[in-house]
């Protein structure tokens, strides 16, 4: 079970606030959508449980490796061969497939229970404490999350999903400095593992580290260089470091890559902003409205930059936009003051 993502939540300096970027947190064999493979994997793990060995590999053979749950069928038909091998009994295996199968329909007490059951017979079967912490994860449970990863990497020393986890962990309790070193040990088992990489530098961001999460986010693009998301928190960093050139070459790449994603604009017009480039600056918060018409920030902060431009009545109706829609900071100053009967 692997939590790849890491929360990042983003705030600008000065008058200026933009959106909030959010690398949603994704735990394989917890969250899926209602389509396929899901089914396919719900089936095969069903058929796993009941011990119909060959109908469920016909069933995980039928999942993509492009497939975001081809990682977990590999891994129980990696299960299925040690039981066939008598490497590992069945019901220690039964169990886990169980839990799995609870987890993705998020009957997560059940699947604790199933992985509870697998732990009693077997206390060194590593997946099940793995997933399991993953579902105490699920459930914001983190002190019994980080201990079953701890026990995981007791197993197996060089488990660089459990350090990733348990990284991922520590982060949401406050303990940045324990999670930034999981995430360097992933790294050192695996140098090419890209979640290692965001998650280390959205942990540095945090931290203010700016370089060190600018370094960790370029090697994630030289990795993978059309990940939009990364190239937008690289520019974030380097607007926080008030590098607003290098910034806008990045959001001007990720529109490149996605040319309907809203934060890109928001983002590029703080740096024009800041800039002094007002007029490039109200044209991307224009198409930040264009694309989410009930963007509170893009209004404020068009609002702001049209009254750096002295164009005090358009500022005022976008900042009372703004607080319609739910950002009300410069609108009530201001129409106590310059908007005053406007």
């Amino acid at each position: 079970m692997k939590i790849v993502n890491h929360k990042f939540p983003v705030k600008t300096l000065d008058i200026i606030s933009a959106s909030v970027l959010i690398i949603s947190l994704f735990m394989v064999a917890l969250c899926f959508a209602q389509n396929t493979p899901e089914q396919t994997l719900i089936n095969g793990l069903e058929y796993a449980y009941q011990g119909e060995f060959k109908r469920a590999t016909d069933e995980f053979k039928n999942i993509s490796k492009d497939d975001k749950n081809f990682a977990i069928a590999e891994r129980v038909l990696s299960i299925i061969e040690d039981v066939t091998s008598n490497r590992i009994k069945n019901k220690v295996a039964f169990h886990y497939f169980r839990g799995l199968s609870y987890s993705i329909k998020e009957q997560l007490d059940k699947a604790i229970a199933e992985y509870n059951k697998s732990i009693e017979l077997n206390e060194n079967f590593i997946h099940a404490y793995s997933s399991r912490g993953a579902v105490y994860h699920t459930k914001g449970q983190y002190d019994s999350a980080i201990a079953d990863y701890t026990k995981a990497i007791g197993i197996n020393p060089r488990f660089a999903e459990a350090y990733n986890n348990r990284g991922i962990a520590y982060g949401k309790k406050g303990r940045y400095d324990n999670a930034i070193a999981d995430f360097t040990k992933v790294i050192e088992i695996n140098p090419v593992d890209v979640y290692a990489y965001k998650n280390r530098g959205f942990t540095y961001y945090t931290k203010g580290q700016y370089d060190n999460a600018i370094a960790d986010f370029t090697k994630v693009i030289q990795i993978n260089p059309v990940d939009a998301m990364v190239y937008l928190a690289r520019g974030i960093a380097f607007a926080k470091k008030g590098k607003h050139d290098n910034a806008i070459a990045d959001f001007t790449k990720v529109i490149e890559i996605n040319p309907r994603f809203t934060e890109a604009y928001n983002n590029r017009g703080f740096s024009f902003y800041h800039k002094g480039s007002y007029d490039k600056a109200i044209s991307d918060y224009t198409r930040a409205i264009g694309i989410n018409p009930r963007s509170a920030k893009a209004y404020n902060d068009r609002g702001c930059t049209y009254e750096a431009k002295g164009n005090v009545q358009m500022a005022c109706s976008d900042w009372k936009m703004a607080c319609e829609l739910g950002e009300c900071s410069s609108w009530e100053i201001a129409q106590k003051t310059r908007c005053l009967g406007k």
